[in-house]
């Protein structure tokens, strides 16, 4: 789409930056995303939501190939085989077993989890 106008730009910018802040102070280190957009008001007003979603993870695909390398070996003949399953829950809590590989853990005051479990 066209270039956002220079006040909205700084205001994405700076958004950006409270994120980066924030995510810094909670621990994380690796590279985020902010995603921002317009939208039209019920009078026609164009109005600028800075903060829709904050994506701080590496591409699934590249995490996808470390699993299958950590899981299954470095491949070729006689490769160990691993079965690596993705578990979704809103009311479980993440097992703690060692074949567990926490992906989402519970926001306080959520329910909602995902792992995998590597058998």
């Amino acid at each position: 789409g066209p270039p956002l106008p220079d006040g909205l730009a700084a205001e994405v910018e700076e958004t950006a930056w409270q994120v980066g802040d924030q995510l810094h102070r909670d621990g994380y280190r690796g590279p985020f995303t902010v995603d921002s957009y317009l939208y039209r008001t019920a009078q026609g007003r164009s109005r600028l939501n800075p903060l829709c979603e904050i994506n701080a993870r590496m591409t699934f695909g590249l995490v996808a190939r470390l699993f299958a390398e950590r899981f299954a070996g470095e491949g070729g003949e006689g490769a160990a085989q691993s079965t690596v399953e993705l578990r979704l829950s809103t009311n479980a809590p993440i097992p703690g077993a060692p074949e567990t590989v926490p992906l989402l853990k519970p926001a306080p005051g959520q329910s909602s989890a995902a792992w995998l479990t590597v058998g």
